[in-house]
């Protein structure tokens, strides 16, 4: 059984073995965005040829990039059940929930380190925080900062920034108010995104840090960029400080 995880910044293969997970390479070119793919018909029929082409039972599982896409029209439910047709028959598509993709990302933590007991994940369009008592999944990421900084039109790059940062502190306190979150204690265990940010600061793998340097480390290096010529930097670097 062949597991694929449609995110909103691409799709990945996963396959279990008795050494762990294995990721496997799309069977033509590079992987799609499923949001991108489902409005088009060509696209549409180009994915499903893919599948077939993996020649296994899969499940697809399709997260907060086609929730949101479905939530602003880009995507249809008609657009969705046209791409069900073309599957094969031993093809399981299915669009999570956010608490079932919170559910899950705690589940896969779990079952590879069964001592962790909080997360915090973030991916494209969503973010994913807590324990199996106390589990969240907030509607917004990665993406939300990165289109502002990009966008020369809303205004010189040192207030994107600063509205970005706005941005972000107002729908985590929505979030806080509207969902009850608790404050997090103990452990807490970086997942999926959270980890190439950890890697690009050079505290990957460490033992635990106080949460209060992490807090430096990242205020450091959202001042770096602040104060970087907007011109000279790339997408990683626009996407390591959104």
């Amino acid at each position: 059984m062949l597991v694929i995880d449609c995110g909103s910044g691409g799709t990945r293969i996963c396959r279990k073995t008795k050494k762990g997970v294995e990721r496997l390479k799309w069977p033509k070119g590079s992987a799609p965005v499923l949001s991108n793919v489902l409005p088009s018909d060509e696209r549409r029929r180009d994915f499903a040829s893919d599948i077939n082409a993996l020649a296994a039972p899969c499940l697809i599982g399709a997260t907060a990039g086609l929730r949101y896409a479905l939530l602003t029209g880009t995507v249809s439910e008609a657009d969705i059940e046209a791409l069900r047709e073309l599957l094969p028959e031993n093809c399981t598509f299915q669009i999570l929930s956010p608490l079932e993709e919170a559910q899950l990302e705690l589940a896969s933590l779990l079952f590879n380190i069964p001592d962790a007991v909080t997360m915090i994940s973030m991916g494209g369009k969503s973010m994913q925080i807590g324990c199996e008592a106390n589990l969240f999944s907030l509607p917004f990421a990665m993406h939300l900062g990165y289109g502002m900084l990009k966008k020369s039109r809303n205004g010189p790059w040192r207030e994107r920034v600063a509205a970005a940062a706005h941005e972000y502190e107002a729908k985590c306190d929505e979030a806080a108010e509207n969902d009850r979150i608790a404050l997090l204690d103990g452990t807490i265990w970086g997942v999926t995104d959270t980890v190439d940010v950890a890697i690009s600061l050079k505290i990957v793998n460490r033992s635990p840090m106080p949460v209060g340097n992490l807090i430096e480390a990242l205020d450091a290096c959202a001042t770096y960029y602040t104060e970087s010529d907007p011109l000279v930097l790339d997408c990683d670097d626009m996407t390591l400080l959104a």
